[in-house]
């Protein structure tokens, strides 16, 4: 039995040479990477896989699979190599021209939920890459409108599909420009979000392998990782209405800095929210 799972074509036997392939390529995760591939190929929940550990694997999903390892292997990321990624209960479309989407980002989304009121008329995803933010929230907040900006066209082209896949199309306004250079001058908001580039940029070359392959534009923040946060906090206090609110998800190590960032520019009851591994992940400032 052992040797039929095992054998070069079955199921079981290509995710144990892809698991020691992972590994040797530096992968941390690498079964569980494995398994994600595999469920690609077949087309299955991931959580099935297993079941179907004895089967013969045909010859052309056998060619696909052996590319998705490959690139894996060099490093590409998995949400890459995949062409998708999920964010909470979403499933969205990831190129590599946008920063694929994190469990910190969904509880960032989480956290800005517990501190909002149950309606909202306007708000903004700033540097909102694959859309997963200002989809959320465009679901969340049916009544509200929703501007999604980017600087970077071809990351707006991956939201817009985004955004129609899970039906807020229509709800979602794109916007491509530099922070919020491009809002109308009339134009006030309930609330801004951003997850903007927060990396310093001395520590750019230091970055995993995986995340070099991510647009370097939405990783490097300048010096301190905090010019593009910098400037994001000043334009906001122009958009937002009375009592309006920024919430940003940060840096590891930047949470006071933040703070005082906000602070310097009149906002108040700024609040820090960590993320599931204790950091100090996020920041809140109310006009």
């Amino acid at each position: 039995m052992t040797s039929s799972i095992l054998s070069e074509s079955t199921v079981g036997g290509m995710l144990k040479t892809a698991t020691d392939r992972l590994t040797a390529s530096g992968v941390s995760n690498a079964a569980w990477e494995a398994r994600e591939l595999m469920a690609a190929v077949l087309k299955e929940l991931p959580v099935l896989v297993p079941l179907r550990f004895r089967e013969e694997v045909p010859a052309a999903p056998r060619a696909v699979w052996d590319r998705l390892v490959a690139e894996r292997c060099g490093r590409k990321p998995l949400a890459q190599v995949l062409g998708e990624w999920s964010f909470g209960d979403l499933r969205l479309l990831v190129t590599p021209d946008v920063l694929v989407p994190r469990p910190e980002t969904e509880e960032f989304f989480s956290w800005i939920v517990d501190r909002l009121p149950p309606r909202l008329f306007s708000l903004a995803d700033v540097g909102t890459g694959s859309g997963c933010l200002a989809i959320a929230l465009a679901r969340k907040y049916p009544g509200a409108y929703v501007w999604a900006v980017d600087v970077s066209p071809s990351a707006l082209s991956v939201a817009r599909r985004n955004a129609a896949a899970h039906g807020v199309g229509r709800r979602v306004f794109f916007l491509e420009g530099d922070l919020m250079s491009r809002f109308s001058p009339g134009l006030h908001l309930d609330a801004v979000v951003a997850n903007l580039p927060y990396v310093d940029e001395k520590d750019m070359e230091s970055l995993d392998p995986e995340v070099r392959r991510e647009p370097a534009l939405a990783l490097d923040g300048g010096r301190g990782g905090l010019d593009v946060i910098r400037r994001l906090i000043v334009q906001a206090w122009e958009k937002l209405l009375p009592d309006g609110q920024v919430f940003l998800e940060i840096g590891h190590d930047q949470a006071a800095a933040v703070s005082d960032l906000f602070r310097g520019m009149g906002y108040r009851k700024i609040e820090v929210g960590r993320d599931f591994a204790g950091v100090e992940r996020f920041v809140a400032g109310t006009k």
